[in-house]
């Protein structure tokens, strides 16, 4: 399943002229995409927006361009518990200024790019 995160209505009709009524609802869950920025030598704390993100996911800075990350720049930073969005990675002390990051979220199920940095 691509798309968006967030909830959605699932309705049924029995043909195309019919009336649809809901059935339930699907909750994608997930982070928004976002370009993100953090300063060599300070403290980064990377805020994604998303849909009921959960307590085991983690953020991964990439600069191979590809999610799952082959080479971590950083070791994967955990979410705050409750999850809050909010992904800390201490004092960044290497890297380019440059460079192109990818970021990778993900749960213990899936990884997705959520973003650059």
């Amino acid at each position: 399943l691509a798309g968006e995160h967030g909830e959605y209505s699932l309705c049924w009709k029995r043909d195309e002229d019919a009336e649809p009524f809901l059935i339930g609802r699907l909750d994608v869950i997930g982070p928004a995409a976002a370009q993100h920025s953090c300063t060599l030598g300070a403290e980064c704390v990377i805020r994604v927006a998303g849909h009921l993100l959960p307590d085991d996911s983690v953020l991964a800075i990439s600069q191979d361009g590809s999610c799952p990350s082959r080479e971590p720049q950083w070791p994967p930073a955990s979410c705050s518990t409750p999850c809050s969005g909010n992904y800390d990675f201490g004092v960044l002390t290497t890297g380019h200024d440059q460079a192109s990051y990818m970021l990778c979220w993900s749960t213990l199920e899936y990884v997705v790019a959520a973003g650059s940095l």
